[in-house]
């Protein structure tokens, strides 16, 4: 009887130097770090007040482990950008590399393009065309605006494109429909009402058709393909992406880099829409 004091003694010191707890199991209240390399998410969105911005309306989504932003709702339409053309101070919005680009008229690029296998259509409701990008990133600004955010050689990352990852729903789908392209739904190549491969290719209305996001996003693959702020540098030779393909296109999935042209050349498959920051 007389070991078990030492025995006891022998077990306390052993709990000691080993950081065991010999006591009654109470929560001690530490916490347990998070698992190591733990998947990004997307944030919640799904609340938010719009900017106060000029233009049509916008939809809240967000970057895949980042920050949640504003989108426009469609293209913008050939109205919006008269009221662009309109306004009083737009010579003074000029973006990299486009000090010899601050007219922002699309008629001579019409004028080329008007007898074009890909029609151009002059309705207010349909998106503007044969801008430059040096044309959409001035609209975006005197919008309170930007062109769509991203990065020239991370187009397929929801955590840097804004156009990918609002596309995509962060990644998880190669289309805005979802898992497969709805050819009847998304103006592309082949679209039996208004694609090329039709003998039609011209463009629908914006907001019409039913190639949206589940955030109510429409037209991110289809229509017009849509300049983005995705750039090769600043200077007036740099390169910029024109995303999501148009009604001449038969890729539309939202990871396609789309084409690329100098900034101050327009083309009549080739609009854009704007993102902003939340506020």
């Amino acid at each position: 009887m007389k070991k078990w004091p030492l025995l006891l003694l022998a077990l306390l010191n052993c709990s000691k130097t080993n950081n065991v707890s010999i006591d009654d199991g109470a929560d001690s209240g530490a916490q347990l770090a998070p698992p190591a390399n733990t998947a990004p998410s997307m944030p919640d969105c799904s609340v938010g007040t719009p900017p106060q911005t000029k233009g049509g309306p916008m939809v809240h989504v967000g970057l895949l482990g980042g920050n949640c932003f504003w989108i426009d709702q469609t293209e913008v339409p050939r109205s919006d950008y008269k009221t662009f053309l309109a306004a009083a101070d737009t010579a003074r919005y000029v973006g990299p590399g486009c000090e010899a680009d601050s007219t922002h008229s699309t008629t001579a690029c019409e004028q080329t393009n008007a007898n074009s296998s890909a029609k151009i259509t002059l309705a207010d409701d349909h998106p503007i065309v044969c801008v430059d990008w040096c044309d959409a990133w001035a609209y975006c600004e005197w919008a309170g605006k930007t062109l769509c955010q991203g990065n020239w050689t991370k187009e397929a990352d929801p955590t840097v494109s804004m156009f990918y990852s609002a596309c995509s729903d962060g990644g998880q789908n190669p289309y805005p429909t979802g898992k497969n392209l709805d050819a009847q739904a998304c103006n592309g190549a082949k679209n039996p009402v208004t694609g090329c491969e039709s003998g039609s290719c011209t463009t629908a209305a914006v907001g019409t058709t039913a190639c949206r996001t589940p955030e109510g996003a429409f037209d991110l693959a289809g229509n017009v393909r849509e300049w983005t702020a995705e750039c090769s540098g600043t200077s007036a030779t740099s390169e910029c992406r024109a995303r999501g393909g148009s009604m001449i296109d038969v890729d539309l999935t939202c990871s396609s880099q789309g084409t690329s042209y100098r900034k101050q050349i327009g083309y009549p498959t080739v609009g854009f829409r704007c993102c902003a920051s939340a506020p």
